[in-house]
């Protein structure tokens, strides 16, 4: 996963484009669909952060179709078993650590959900939708606990 974080005008007119750049100063397209560009919400913040989601590997492609074929069929042990594979193959990828979480989420281990939650959390920037995601399932998850 490639995340970069860039600085760019704060103060831009809507309808005006921030042109976004990687590492090597080459332009990002910002209206593919596997590139996500979000501004932090930090009061006084003007940086953008980039994410490009397209580097997945093609077997933790296959097993969250299959963990999400087995969620949709009831079967949340297999779900969770094929993401846990995943992580062994990819972990580094906040990504599975989230959809497991909410699978530990319906299994009613909230525990394990936010532990799980927390080390996606690790590896995104901090306001990454993914760890904002993550933030919500812990405050689920402690909800549940406490209630």
């Amino acid at each position: 996963m490639l995340a970069l974080l860039l600085n760019a005008c704060a103060t831009t007119q809507p309808g005006n484009e921030i042109p976004v750049y990687d590492a090597e100063g080459t332009r990002i397209d910002t209206q593919k669909s596997d590139v996500i560009v979000y501004q932090k919400t930090e009061p006084r913040s003007s940086r953008v952060v980039i994410e490009n989601r397209s580097t997945k590997n093609a077997a933790v492609i296959a097993l969250m179709q299959s963990a999400k074929n087995h969620e949709n069929a009831g079967d949340l042990v297999s779900a969770a078993s094929a993401l846990e594979r995943a992580i062994r193959i990819s972990p580094r990828d906040a990504e599975l650590y989230l959809h497991l979480a909410r699978l530990r989420m319906q299994q009613n281990n909230f525990q394990q959900a936010e532990q799980l939650c927390r080390k996606a959390i690790s590896l995104e920037p901090k306001y990454s939708p993914i760890a904002n995601q993550c933030e919500d399932v812990i405050e689920a998850s402690k909800r549940a606990v406490s209630g």
